[in-house]
């Protein structure tokens, strides 16, 4: 079965399911920003995927069994939704009603690098830490520890 949304239709519909069944992901120390829903309908997490065919978003499916006592014979299906176009993208038409998410999806997404900044981190060594610390503190490799005698 396939199914097809309008672009009205699949903003909304994805707002829901992010806010009800899914988790937006920012972590700070590694950078990793990603949207997830997770399900053990495999109608749900379609439904997910033909939203964000229809908004242009790039998304992933992926199946695991869980450890937990009474899901332990099913499937979790999840849809994971990552990379800077793709974040920005969920951010600017998607309308989360959920304000932890929708802050967190709103912070990871003002932490990427602009061109300028990842130029200069680039000129700089090509890394982050060679005097780029996108505003936050630290950046940059540790000096190893001496061995005390």
């Amino acid at each position: 079965m396939t199914l097809e949304f309008t672009f009205e239709q699949a903003r909304f519909y994805l707002a829901a399911l992010i806010d009800g069944e899914g988790y937006v992901r920012y972590r700070v120390p590694h950078q990793q920003r990603s949207i997830h829903i997770v399900n053990t309908d495999l109608a749900l997490i379609e439904a997910a995927e033909a939203c964000c065919d229809a908004l242009g978003v790039t998304s992933t499916r992926s199946a695991s069994l869980p450890s937990v006592r009474p899901l332990a014979r099913r499937t979790l299906w999840m849809v994971s939704i990552g990379g800077r176009a793709n974040m920005e993208r969920v951010l600017a038409v998607v309308p989360l009603q959920a304000p932890t998410k929708l802050a967190t999806l709103r912070d990871g997404v003002a932490a990427y690098l602009t061109d300028e900044q990842r130029h200069a981190a680039y000129v700089a060594g090509g890394r982050m830490g060679a005097g780029m610390t996108n505003g936050k503190k630290g950046g940059g490799r540790r000096k190893p520890k001496t061995k005390r005698r």
